[in-house]
C-alpha cells in the first residue's frame, strides 16, 4: 500500500522520507554523544562529542527545510560517484 502511494506521489514520499532520515541523524547524534559522554577516558572522545553535535545540527536542519535537504541528499552522493 505505501509503495504503490509512493510511486503515485513521488514528491510526498521524497520529502516524507527526507524528514524521517532528519530525525534518524538527530537520534543518531544523541545517541552518539551519550556514547562519548559516558566513555570520557577514550582518546577520541571529545572529537566524538563534536561528531555528534554535528549530526544532530545536520538532522534538525534536515527535517526543518525537508526540499533543501532532499535536494542536497540527492546531489551530494550523486556528486562523489561521478568518476570526477
Amino acid at each position: 500500500m505505501l509503495g504503490a502511494l509512493s510511486i503515485l506521489l513521488p514528491l510526498i514520499a521524497s520529502l516524507v522520507t527526507t524528514i524521517v532520515l532528519g530525525w534518524l541523524m538527530v537520534l543518531a547524534g544523541l545517541s552518539q554523544g551519550f556514547h562519548a559522554l559516558a566513555n570520557r577516558r577514550w582518546a577520541g572522545s571529545g572529537w566524538a562529542i563534536v561528531s555528534a553535535l554535528l549530526f544532530v545540527i545536520a538532522g534538525l536542519l534536515v527535517a526543518a527545510f525537508p526540499v533543501t535537504g532532499t535536494l542536497t541528499l540527492t546531489l551530494v552522493p550523486s556528486r562523489g560517484s561521478s568518476g570526477s
